[in-house]
């Protein structure tokens, strides 16, 4: 596939810039060649031990130098890799000239030690460069300092023209002063063999060099690459890390293990917390996040790995409950630790609501599995826990089995027993989100207590028998089968002289008076039949299917009973009468015109003399 235009250019662009930084570090390395020479020169001559004039290779080496800094910085400015490429050739050719001249000028063959500098411009050429540069360079330092021992060595010069065949009687004429050959080490023996050796050695050095230092350049440019890899995949490895916890819902931060400062947070963090991201970046833990039990987030961040349930941490003024998630990690020797935020405010709060209730409460799964149950649950069931079938459980007498399976009509409840109470069972089945599988939601409701409550609310505290306000509503209710053709009678009593009693006897006594007046009463009604006190020593009588003479018979039957057996109490005896007003219900009745005419029909039996019955008129 070929390369898009542009993108040719930006490789050639990054290669040229590659190659002008390896030129750079060429002409650093031929300047630092030059100043070792001059350095290995200028402090032996310093101490005295070479004799040597001094002035001619300082103005070479200051001359050079210029010059080639000028150069340097002018092929700098090429824009093509061609050029640059021949550039950097020409510079260190020239670099190694230099460095073959001042050789001649502190000693040349009488100097042997020198030529270790020509090493440098070799192998920085084999490390930098590739294919032949190194071995370009090397035959460059060869063949100058070839040229300047021939030139400046008698001997050599011999035994070249006895073995090449070619006669260098020409050069006895080039031989001009500052090519003279200088002796710094005068007692040194510089011989044709020892010439000969030295040169040798020297080639061979060179070209070894030139072949080790490709051989390191390949090396090094195999482990950069696999380092560059290798950071490539840690960079992307890195990066898809940092884009998913950025990416997260869940707030999550990480800190330094040991200062607990904040390195990273993500977005969600910082809008949980209502802060701006720089606002995190640098701080403490807890500096950013205030929580209510420090000490517990603290012990397991000490431990390296763990959770705080239900923490307690302040949004500005705010209370959040969440799970701490807390992980320790190490990267390039240093501790980590993640600190993830797995909010339950919403779900404590819907969890404590629910252990609230006085009503136990389990949601059970389709498998018959129990998934939550609320804390009062196991005051009826017993030790519950997530997972448990409940299929034993909650088997029942008289029961099927698995019967909150049943369905059932709108508002039907089932009506069950437990441990001797007694329940009514609401059922709720709810879809799971996202699956074809639903959950039942059973609410067992404790009826023993309502209907205690019930009770209490409608009857009478003393005599057990109804109170007015539920004997009303009876009453209604009673009127509206008059409508379709029942019978109904209303009969109002009213106990004859019973404060002289309550005087005589005391409230105890005036208390066991009604008590015993309401049984004898009850003993003889029927089980529709309605008694209800209306307050004090006042009675009333619903009997229904009655008419008026049905009901005098059985108010006389009463009476009759009052009159064989006398009421007694701590030794005193009484009579225990009572005065009666009828009044039997009409189509048009409400119960006020009922109540009004058996009233009126008890005024008139009380002012006949009381212990009697009148009916309405």
């Amino acid at each position: 596939m070929a390369i898009p235009a542009k993108e040719t250019g930006k490789i050639l662009k990054e290669s040229l810039l590659i190659l002008r930084e390896r030129k750079r570090i060429l002409d650093a390395v031929c300047v630092m060649s030059l100043v070792v020479m001059f350095l290995t020169v200028e402090i032996p001559w310093f101490l005295g031990i070479i004799n040597l004039n001094i002035v001619p290779v300082s103005w070479v080496l200051f001359g050079y130098a210029l010059a080639y800094l000028v150069l340097a910085t002018l092929t700098d400015r090429l824009e093509e890799r061609t050029q640059l490429l021949w550039a950097m050739q020409v510079l260190q050719s020239l670099g190694i000239v230099a460095l073959a001249f001042l050789w001649h000028l502190v000693g040349g063959m009488a100097n042997p030690m020198f030529l270790m500098v020509f090493t440098l411009p070799v192998i920085a050429s084999g490390v930098m460069m590739l294919g032949w540069q190194p071995y370009f360079i090397a035959l460059i330092s060869v063949l100058a300092v070839a040229v300047v021992a021939i030139l400046e060595s008698p001997e050599l010069k011999w035994y070249v023209t006895i073995h090449s065949g070619i006669s260098w009687n020409w050069l006895e004429n080039f031989s001009i002063p500052f090519l003279s050959r200088i002796e710094p080490f005068p007692d040194l023996e510089t011989g044709l063999g020892f010439q000969l050796m030295i040169l040798e050695v020297f080639f061979l050095f060179q070209f070894t060099s030139a072949a080790l230092s490709e051989s390191l350049n390949t090396l090094l440019l195999r482990i950069h690459g696999r380092l560059q890899s290798s950071t490539r995949a840690l960079e992307e490895i890195q990066g898809i890390f940092q884009s998913v916890l950025q990416a997260a819902p869940e707030p999550g931060l990480i800190i330094f293990a040991d200062t607990k400062q904040v390195v990273y947070a993500n977005e969600s963090f910082a809008k949980r917390m209502l802060l701006k991201p720089e606002a995190i970046l640098g701080k403490g833990l807890f500096e950013v996040m205030n929580f209510s039990q420090q000490e517990r987030v603290e012990e397991v961040i000490e431990q390296g790995a763990g959770q705080v349930s239900f923490c307690t941490y302040y949004v500005e003024k705010e209370a959040r409950i969440a799970n701490i998630l807390i992980y320790r990690t190490e990267h390039v020797g240093t501790a980590y630790i993640y600190v993830g935020i797995q909010d339950m405010t919403d779900l404590y709060y819907l969890d404590a609501t629910f252990n609230a209730m006085g009503d136990p409460l389990m949601v059970i799964s389709t498998d018959n599995r129990l998934l939550y149950a609320n804390k009062v649950s196991e005051s009826i069931v017993g030790k519950i826990f997530f997972g448990m079938d409940m299929t034993e459980l909650l088997k029942l007498p008289g029961m099927t089995k698995n019967w909150w399976q049943e369905k059932l009509k709108p508002a039907e409840k089932w009506k069950i027993a437990i441990s001797q109470k007694s329940y009514e069972v609401t059922k709720k089945e709810v879809a799971l989100p996202g699956a074809s599988k639903s959950c039942i939601i059973l609410t067992f409701h404790d009826v023993e207590k309502e209907e205690a409550l019930f009770k209490q609310a409608i009857h009478d505290p003393l005599t057990g028998i109804y109170n007015r306000r539920y004997f009303e509503e009876m009453f209604v209710r009673h009127l509206g089968q008059v409508k379709r053709g029942s019978m109904l009678t209303f009969a109002y009593l009213d106990m004859d002289r019973f404060k002289n009693i309550n005087d005589t006897l005391g409230h105890a006594g005036g208390d066991a008076a009604i008590v015993t007046f309401v049984e004898t009463v009850r003993s003889e009604l029927r089980a529709v039949d309605i008694m209800a006190r209306l307050g004090g020593d006042e009675f009333a009588l619903l009997l229904p299917g009655s008419d008026a003479n049905m009901a005098l018979i059985v108010i006389e039957r009463i009476r009759q009973r009052f009159n064989e057996a006398p009421f007694t109490f701590m030794g005193q005896s009484f009579h225990l009468g009572f005065s009666a007003g009828v009044a039997s219900a009409r189509r048009e009745d409400k119960m006020a015109d009922m109540v009004s005419r058996a009233d009126q029909a008890l005024y008139r039996a009380k002012e006949g003399g009381r212990n009697r019955s009148e009916v309405e008129e």
